[in-house]
């Protein structure tokens, strides 16, 4: 289920992360990242910490820098609006969909979709995916963001402990989320499969062959015995 959440995570996180959303992110990171640099050289020009005359001090502060930038580009919001405007509040974590759906998503094993719930399967399906693959990307910008930050850390000569915690959780949540993503597309995919109810062919009734009068056609009319000249 893994890989196939990450794939379906890698075909669509440019739509659900639209271009111009990403652009505004990497915006307010770089200039949090700024003021981040700009605060650390205020703090070592006036206070002992960090040594600003040592050139790898220099190195660790725009690491550190940086780090907190790519916590700022996670903080913005980029998740695109569905079509009608709505948000699927359940579908932007872990939390389970609704209960005639969900039981479709937490099988281990392939489900088997009733033909009366393909349509919910696929809208549901959909949402959830606009949603978790949003989330998926900002929890990979953390976990690049606590390598940064071990990296300033171990340079700085700071603890680096609530930053491999931050890593880990946030490594965690991705593969959980990746997972939970390809039950969902496998279940979309099975969904999909089934025939569309407005595609079944409907029985078309059967129609009497009938005189404009009303009346049934006579045998002759219809061609079962031949009139002779005395009948």
């Amino acid at each position: 289920m893994f890989s196939l959440g990450w794939r379906a995570f890698r075909d669509h996180v440019s739509r659900c992360v639209p271009a111009d959303r990403r652009r505004r992110a990497a915006r307010i990171g770089s200039l949090v990242a700024a003021l981040a640099l700009a605060a650390l050289g205020i703090v070592g020009a006036v206070a002992p910490w960090p040594d600003l005359g040592e050139p790898v001090t220099w190195v660790g502060i725009v690491l550190l820098a940086i780090a907190v930038g790519l916590v700022g580009v996670a903080a913005v919001p980029v998740r695109p609006r569905s079509a009608d405007g709505s948000r699927v509040d359940w579908s932007g974590s872990l939390l389970p969909a609704p209960d005639d759906t969900e039981r479709y998503f937490r099988t281990r094993s392939a489900p088997t979709i009733a033909a009366q719930d393909r349509d919910q399967v696929l809208r549901h399906a959909e949402a959830f995916r606009t949603a978790i693959v949003p989330e998926l990307w900002r929890s990979l910008v953390l976990i690049a963001a606590s390598v940064v930050a071990f990296g300033a850390a171990v340079v700085l000569d700071l603890p680096g402990r609530v930053v491999l915690w931050v890593a880990v959780m946030s490594a965690a949540w991705s593969i959980a989320g990746a997972r939970r993503l390809g039950r969902v597309e496998r279940a979309r995919g099975l969904a999909e499969s089934l025939p569309s109810p407005e595609a079944e062919p409907q029985p078309q009734p059967q129609r009497q062959r009938q005189r404009r009068d009303g009346a049934p056609r006579s045998p002759t009319a219809r061609g079962t015995k031949l009139g002779l000249p005395e009948d």
